[in-house]
């Protein structure tokens, strides 16, 4: 069966309606995604993140632009293992992952939730502002956990059930740390990114794929 093909909608913000176009402050890249799902939703105004989606073979669903200014808003749907791990160059190591009761200890607001969290629940969300430096991270997955605390990350707060292992961590961390998507083929550090523009391939290291 052929792919669907994707059909990008184009909406245009009025001058009247924005007048000085899309403001820095307004200019946003979102992710998110859910466990039990293979895709992710890509929401960004940020040109990097665009070309980078784009030269993966991503095509918007949805482009807003502006009469004014340079601003542009584009929402993708992506394979969810386009998404990286958020990471602090040089840090992984210095730092420890802590389970919610030392967390407790530690002064870390903990909040008590009643039944159990079901995977289809458990919802990974990370986004970032062009006016800011820090980014939000909320996760339910573990691995990120670990690899946020392991770079010194600290929650903000954790929500965690009475039933079953779901545990929900916010954090806010440099926007450095929030990678941008890369296709990796294979397993391990030294796995490099391989796209094909027209006829020429080009190769992307994942370790230096950063925001800003």
């Amino acid at each position: 069966m052929a792919a669907t093909k994707t059909e990008t909608k184009i909406i245009t913000v009025s001058a009247k309606e924005a007048p000085k176009g899309l403001l820095v402050c307004e200019r946003e890249t979102g992710v998110g995604f859910w466990d039990n799902d293979i895709t992710a939703g890509v929401r960004t105004c940020n040109q990097r993140w665009i070309k980078r989606l784009e030269q993966l073979g991503a095509v918007p669903y949805r482009v807003v632009k502006y009469e004014r200014g340079d601003g542009e808003l584009r929402e993708y749907t992506v394979p969810r293992r386009w998404i990286k791990l958020p990471y602090g160059p040089g840090t992984i190591g210095t730092a420890h992952y802590h389970n919610a009761a030392e967390w407790e200890r530690r002064g870390v607001r903990i909040q008590r939730t009643s039944g159990d969290l079901p995977r289809s629940d458990r919802e990974t969300a990370f986004n970032f502002n062009a006016a800011e430096q820090l980014a939000e991270v909320n996760t339910c997955r573990p691995e990120w956990h670990r690899r946020l605390e392991q770079c010194g990350a600290v929650p903000e707060s954790i929500q965690v059930y009475e039933v079953g292992d779901g545990e929900f961590r916010w954090y806010l961390v440099p926007k450095s740390w929030i990678k941008l998507p890369a296709n990796i083929q294979g397993r391990g550090n030294s796995a490099n990114l391989t796209h094909t523009r027209g006829s020429r391939a080009t190769k992307y290291s994942p370790e230096t794929a950063e925001v800003a």
